[in-house]
């Protein structure tokens, strides 16, 4: 006995493979923040108008259906009342978001599964990142390296960029960048980090290798308190210039 298999029980990952043949097959990247909202809009076809029904899945598994002649909408599991679907464009909006709603969304229309899909991702919002230096030891070495650093554990993708001073930011794909003796006219560095959903930027470190850092840094090495002069001197300096002598009494 031959099985009839009507066209809105065929699975999406089925037509998918049939029209990959023609190029007919597309999936649009659609990312959302944790918490956040998401709307799929697909394109009613002209022979398709007006719509009688409209059928949106997750995965295989069902979200909303709409059927005209029964003038009901049925929202399934974690999708009943944080979604909502516009029956005359099919237009599907959802609220409340956690990362398990990710995966790929497919919808019929009038019993028909349309070619285009939507593969969803949420992800998190990245943190505010921090520029470290590394090694320690800098600047007294040829090159020192600074990183962007910060937790971006369920926040991928993410690029990275950076700034020195008040000029462009230059995207980069690595998180750390290498500077140099050429690069002492620089006062401050700053890094960004950015993903599809968010970006933040980090505040502004001290080139290490700037003359003004260095020539700091040497006095701080030098006034080492080594017997009561010396700490009669500081004394004496952070209460006539503070403002100076700060970072030498520290």
């Amino acid at each position: 006995v031959r099985k009839t298999v009507t066209p809105w029980r065929i699975h999406s990952t089925q037509v998918c493979s049939l029209l990959l043949l023609t190029n007919s097959c597309a999936e649009k990247q659609v990312y959302s923040a944790e918490g956040g909202k998401v709307t799929l809009e697909p394109t009613v076809p002209d022979q398709l108008k007006p719509l009688t029904s409209i059928l949106w899945k997750h995965n295989d598994n069902l979200v909303v259906e709409w059927i005209k002649n029964l003038d009901s909408t049925d929202y399934y599991g974690a999708f009943d009342g944080h979604t909502n679907l516009d029956i005359e464009t099919g237009r599907l909006e959802i609220d409340t978001w956690a990362r398990n709603y990710s995966g790929v969304y497919s919808v019929e229309f009038n019993g028909q599964l349309q070619s285009k899909s939507y593969k969803v991702d949420v992800i998190k919002k990245v943190p505010k990142p921090t520029v470290v230096l590394k090694p320690l030891t800098c600047p007294n070495e040829d090159t020192c390296t600074l990183s962007c650093d910060g937790d971006t554990t369920g926040a991928e993708p993410v690029t990275y960029s950076w700034r020195a001073d008040e000029r462009d930011l230059h995207e980069k794909s690595e998180k750390s960048i290498q500077i140099s003796e050429d690069d002492g006219h620089v006062k401050h560095f700053f890094c960004q980090m950015k993903n599809p959903v968010s970006q933040e930027d980090s505040d502004p470190m001290e080139n290490p290798l700037h003359p003004d850092t260095v020539s700091l840094s040497n006095i701080e090495a030098t006034l080492i308190p080594s017997g009561p002069w010396i700490y009669e001197c500081v004394c004496v300096c952070v209460c006539v210039c503070v403002r100076a002598c700060v970072r030498v009494c520290v």
